[in-house]
């Protein structure tokens, strides 16, 4: 869709091509992405995905992990219905090589402020991302706001992509 097209111009404009996005996986009731990873993907970029579902043996997974997307035939359902990649779970520090992160939000603040869902996943991992790298949220335009509460530990982001623009923030 128009999000996903805008997205795609932001990475054509920000990065080299055969670059590394970390991006979510997306469930059926957020700003879909799945489409968006096979087109990075298709345009010769390298994608990093979440994996959240449980550890090989069936316990949960309490530490964040990275997985090469490799296509819609190596997703499986994880944790929540998000989509898990099936390939080699990488550790946290997998992260800093991207050139780009792409995460979800309940809401957002033109401040550069970001909610997520509260259990702080992203704010666990993006401790991981190299200094320097844009972190910019996929939202819906009723979830955009003037500015949204912060905690100590959440992470700023540097831009907002809905499908009717992509913006800005002052970041961290």
């Amino acid at each position: 869709g128009a999000r996903a097209a805008r997205a795609l111009a932001l990475v054509d404009e920000l990065l080299a091509p055969g670059s590394v996005i970390a991006c979510y996986l997306s469930t059926a009731e957020e700003p879909g992405t799945l489409g968006l990873v096979e087109s990075l993907r298709a345009g010769g970029h390298r994608v990093l995905a979440p994996v959240l579902g449980g550890l090989p043996d069936g316990r949960p997974r309490h530490d964040v992990a990275w997985a090469w997307y490799e296509g819609p035939e190596a997703l499986a359902p994880g944790l929540w219905s998000i989509p898990d990649p099936t390939g080699e779970a990488l550790p946290a520090r997998a992260l800093a090589q991207a050139d780009l992160v792409l995460v979800p939000a309940l809401g957002v603040g033109l401040d550069g402020s970001r909610v997520g869902t509260g259990g702080g996943w992203y704010d666990r991992a993006l401790r991981h991302v190299r200094p320097g790298t844009p972190c910019w949220a996929l939202v819906n335009d009723d979830e955009v706001a003037g500015r949204m509460p912060r905690e100590p530990h959440d992470r700023p982001v540097d831009g907002i992509i809905t499908s009717t623009r992509a913006v800005a923030t002052p970041g961290p």
